[in-house]
């Protein structure tokens, strides 16, 4: 959460961000290479060594990488009783599911889990499962996929 009106990021050389807002919206400038106002549920990607200010308050959610992790971050909408069949990259090695609004029941290898606003799932070692989610309210995810590249 970000509650200053302006602030600088902390550098974190030898690292790739995204940044999601959640709430609010920030104006992500990114000294000598881009500046970008992100709004709900959009996405800047950067570097942790870049010089970058933010304007504005919000809350969000970051994904940090070192170079030999690629990162994939996306927004899903689901309604109540919508059945949604998550198609992530065959090369993902973890996926994080946040239940930022909502409650869902995600299927996976025979297995169940009810999660809520507010909770984060890890799933490790992805192989190739069917995952799937039901909407057990209306909801908005936030899906993160960690890939290990060789």
């Amino acid at each position: 959460t970000v509650n200053l009106d302006e602030s600088n990021f902390t550098s974190l050389s030898g690292f790739s961000r995204k940044l999601m807002v959640l709430e609010g919206e920030t104006m992500l400038i990114h000294e000598n290479h881009h500046s970008k106002m992100v709004q709900k549920f959009e996405i800047d990607s950067f570097q942790g060594d870049w010089k970058t200010k933010s304007v504005g308050k919000c809350s969000d959610f970051n994904v940090i990488t070192k170079p030999e992790i690629a990162s994939e971050l996306y927004h899903l909408k689901i309604c109540n009783d919508e059945i949604l069949n998550l198609n992530y990259n065959l090369q993902t090695t973890f996926i994080l599911i946040y239940v930022f609004d909502g409650r869902i029941e995600l299927k996976i290898c025979d297995m169940s889990y009810e999660i809520e606003k507010g909770n984060l799932l890890i799933i490790e070692n992805v192989k190739n499962e069917k995952i799937s989610i039901l909407g057990k309210s209306k909801s908005d995810i936030i899906v993160s996929e960690i890939i290990y590249q060789s």
